[in-house]
């Protein structure tokens, strides 16, 4: 281990990898930080892609079929016939 620590080429090598990995600006925790959030925003545009599908096949359904353009109509903005009654039932709210 003594030739080792004499070695000037192992001890320059040795500092410039401490230098690298803690005190650098691109530093390995920054870099494990950067590439969570990376991974992170992966993951949400992946679901923001299965968001912008599902809503592509609602529209073409919604376009297509008029009985699906009344369901729509019905469930989302609470329209109704003439001459109907409509009731709203909302679950009741939990207290803690």
């Amino acid at each position: 281990m003594k030739p080792l620590l004499k070695n000037r080429y192992f001890l320059v090598s040795l500092g410039l990898l401490t230098w690298l990995i803690f005190f650098d600006d691109d530093d390995l925790p920054k870099q494990i930080h950067l590439s969570m959030e990376l991974n992170d925003r992966k993951e949400h545009v992946q679901y923001l892609k299965n968001q912008i599908d599902s809503l592509k096949e609602d529209k073409k359904l919604l376009f297509e079929d008029p009985r699906s353009r009344e369901k729509f109509a019905r469930e989302k903005y609470l329209m109704k016939r003439e001459n109907e009654d409509l009731f709203i039932v909302t679950p009741p709210k939990e207290e803690e």
